[in-house]
């Protein structure tokens, strides 16, 4: 048994459509998709602070991560299996890499 495709077909696409979304141009925008994300999971009021305008957003992508325990450290990446070559900090070289150790412990950071 085979499959005939028509060449005369368009070729496949990727299409992006939210739900309740008006039918757009299917093209991806990241407005829509913070938009989604913003409504599926509203912001606890304890972390807020970390969205306020005037923070550049890769600092606020970091303290967010911090604060949600999801910086990927050595201890981390080890635990979902990636292979790290040292697991200990890159500035003091006596401790495990944590979130802990590089913000709180770590007497070089």
């Amino acid at each position: 048994m085979s499959t005939v495709i028509d060449p005369a077909l368009p070729a496949d696409r990727w299409i992006w459509e939210p739900p309740g979304a008006s039918s757009g141009s299917g093209e991806f925008q990241f407005r829509s998709c913070y938009n989604l994300i913003r409504h599926t999971f509203p912001l606890s009021s304890d972390y807020e602070f970390v969205w306020c305008k005037g923070l550049a957003r890769k600092i606020q992508l970091c303290v967010y991560k911090l604060l949600m325990g999801r910086l990927l450290t050595r201890d981390r990446l080890s635990s979902f299996g990636v292979p790290v070559p040292d697991p200990k900090c890159v500035l003091c070289c006596l401790e495990p890499e944590s979130i802990r150790h590089i913000f709180f412990e770590c007497t070089l950071a």
